[in-house]
């Protein structure tokens, strides 16, 4: 059958084959006794399942910790692929917004240790509204200066209502 030119896609390029190929490399990192692998963490880092680092104890973080925020991005892709049967883009992100929202306002209110948890409600997730904004913002071509007001007003009254001050506390676990 010949090539129809078309990119249909590879396992490899869905599963974020940088963090990947990273993650493999640093399997060799335990000749070194500067991490410990065992077969539970190096499953939970390639699937981007939130767990406490093995070494450093204190912190959510694949084997790798530079990957951290990966767990972050593909739960936002999850997501976003669960709301692409609203063929509305402002519908689409009003629902992103409302759940991000939620799932980030949760945090304040629910207290747990776990890391999955932890993660998920996180307000860090609040910073992929962001990407929402623009994304809305584009789309519309010429953004008029009192869409744009509003918009920032929202966000602005949003992040204020989350309470998005917590985040930077997590820094000191970085």
């Amino acid at each position: 059958m010949a090539h129809d030119g078309r990119d249909n896609g590879s396992v490899a390029r869905f599963l974020a084959p940088p963090n990947c190929s990273r993650c493999a490399a640093i399997l060799g990192c335990q000749l070194f006794n500067t991490t410990v692998i065992t077969p539970e963490n190096v499953l939970k880092s390639y699937l981007f399942i939130p767990h406490y680092h093995i070494v450093q104890k204190d912190i959510i973080a694949p084997i790798l910790i530079s990957g951290w925020s990966l767990n972050y991005e593909m739960f936002f892709y999850l997501l976003f692929g669960l709301t692409l049967f609203v063929k509305s883009r402002l519908l689409r992100a009003a629902m992103m917004t409302a759940i991000l929202l939620a799932f980030g306002g949760a945090g304040d209110l629910v207290q747990t240790t776990g890391a999955i948890a932890l993660t998920y409600t996180s307000s860090e997730l609040l910073k992929f509204l962001d990407g929402i904004i623009l994304a809305l913002l584009y789309g519309s071509r010429q953004p008029s200066k009192p869409l744009l007001g509003l918009c920032l007003v929202l966000v602005g009254l949003a992040v204020r209502l989350v309470g998005v001050s917590a985040a930077f506390d997590g820094f000191d676990n970085l």
